[in-house]
């Protein structure tokens, strides 16, 4: 690996941990987006020192918050991954999955709670709570419509860039 690889990587790294995320995910994540092709969970293993059950069970939780997408390769039994390249289809993907698991849920459900919240509120603390519910339901609404304008614009940045624009 040369150097400027390994720069590369840790700055993806440091990146990741100040999301939170534990070393070896962010290890994997950052080898994964590195590499142009599909690369099989043997061979990050392999590169990152641990078990190939510690790297499947890391890329189950990673799934959950990036676009890899799992490859299968005709005559082999290996599992590979890829990730895509482009920022602007990653940071759309990402936000049209937060909009899916958490903003149109809320939307969807969060009236009727409010609405039986208030009903059952008998006392100050539970009519403050009913508050907050309803304050925490405009701003999903004013978030959803910011995300919907930026899913536009990054669209609109998509086509430019499919156009040479």
């Amino acid at each position: 690996m040369i150097q400027a690889e390994k720069d590369a990587m840790k700055l993806f790294d440091n990146i990741g941990r100040g999301y939170g995320m534990d070393p070896l995910i962010s290890n994997i994540i950052s080898i994964i987006y590195l590499e142009p092709e599909p690369i099989c969970l043997d061979e990050i293993a392999k590169r990152t020192g641990y078990s190939l059950a510690s790297i499947s069970n890391k890329i189950k939780q990673i799934e959950l918050f990036t676009p890899i997408t799992r490859v299968r390769k005709p005559g082999s039994k290996k599992c590979y991954l890829y990730m895509e390249k482009e920022m602007f289809k990653v940071f759309k993907s990402q936000m049209r999955k937060h909009r899916e698991v958490k903003i149109v849920p809320l939307k969807t459900h969060l009236p009727s709670i409010i609405k039986d919240y208030k009903k059952q509120a008998k006392t100050d603390k539970d009519k403050k709570k009913v508050k907050i519910l309803e304050q925490y339901y405009k701003d999903v609404e004013k978030f959803d419509t910011i995300m919907s304008n930026m899913l536009k614009k990054l669209e609109g940045l998509e086509w430019l860039k499919r156009n040479q624009l």
